[in-house]
């Protein structure tokens, strides 16, 4: 017969494992973020400082890239011109909650955000966008961030480059065209997202564009990525809505143009996007970009 005692010690030996267990599990989905957002100010070989987030993953140091919010615009988005340098806005950028979370919001009369949220495999993007032109936003206008692994000027090492994805032969980076991803084989041309043909050569038929741009209409989403030249990681970038890919720069980037028009003065448009960065490959990227998007097409 078991002894009062005995009964007690097993309920107790049960409650405790019972415990133990509950705190491995939390400990277990307690890992902390799986990227570090930080907040830069650099030159670079600018003449002017501009607004940076560094992406690094947790577990991954030596892995980075930057997400300089935002360069140019395109077809009147925010004033007048089809193609225009902003980068010298005045613009903040800062970080909060141990860098899971990061903004970006212009600092003059232009009503421009961007909210970035660390998730399990990039950062979630937000963009807000508000006209506060008196004219009404092209349906091609658009506006355009720039993704980089790092300056590769060692005359100007900031921010650090993250070797393995600088792609100086050009042969790692790509877009998403009607037939799958498709290499960006050089910085001269812009992969124009398809469905906006028709409004593209209207402005080049009214001297609003430069007629090269009538060329490549072979972008079908708003997707670019480079994979690393050890095989091991991807990088990429992602908006639900955009006006063309571009890459090669001098800062080695990837440019995704985000569309915002056609915006009604006092008019506002938000954009969803994606910044991705984990071991896998292209295809990887393509599968989670789908998920993401809901798209059911690639």
């Amino acid at each position: 017969m078991k002894t009062i005692k005995h009964v007690i010690g097993v309920a107790v030996l049960l409650w405790t494992c019972s415990v133990s267990g509950e705190i491995a599990k939390s400990a277990e989905e307690s890992t902390g973020p799986t990227f570090v957002l930080a907040a830069l100010e650099e030159n670079i070989w600018l003449p002017f400082k501009i607004p940076i987030v560094s992406i690094q993953p947790s577990e991954a140091k030596d892995r980075i890239f930057y997400f300089w919010f935002y360069e140019n615009t395109f077809f009147d988005a925010l004033e007048k011109g089809y193609a225009k340098f902003h980068g010298d806005k005045p613009s903040r950028v800062s970080v909060k909650n141990e860098g899971s979370q990061a903004e970006f919001v212009a600092t003059d009369d232009r009503k421009i955000r961007l909210d970035c949220q660390v998730v399990e495999d990039g950062v979630d993007l937000l963009l807000t966008a508000t006209n506060t032109t008196d004219y009404t936003w092209s349906e091609a206008s658009a506006l355009c961030p720039c993704f980089f692994p790092g300056s590769p000027d060692p005359k100007h090492p900031d921010p650090p480059i993250d070797e393995i994805f600088r792609d100086d032969e050009k042969t790692h980076t790509y877009f998403l065209g009607d037939k799958g991803l498709k290499m960006v084989e050089t910085n001269t041309n812009l992969h124009f997202n398809h469905r906006l043909r028709d409004h593209i050569d209207r402005h080049i038929q009214a001297g609003e564009a430069d007629k090269n741009w009538g060329v490549h209409h072979d972008a079908v989403a708003g997707l670019m990525v480079r994979e690393s030249s050890d095989g091991e990681w991807v990088a990429g970038i992602g908006w639900e809505d955009f006006l063309a890919a571009q890459g090669h720069n001098p800062l080695h980037c990837m440019h995704l143009s985000v569309r915002l028009g056609a915006l009604e003065p006092g008019e506002t448009k938000t954009v969803r996007g994606k910044i991705y960065l984990f071991k896998g490959d292209k295809e990887d990227c393509l599968k989670r970009f789908n998920n993401d998007f809901k798209r059911n097409d690639g």
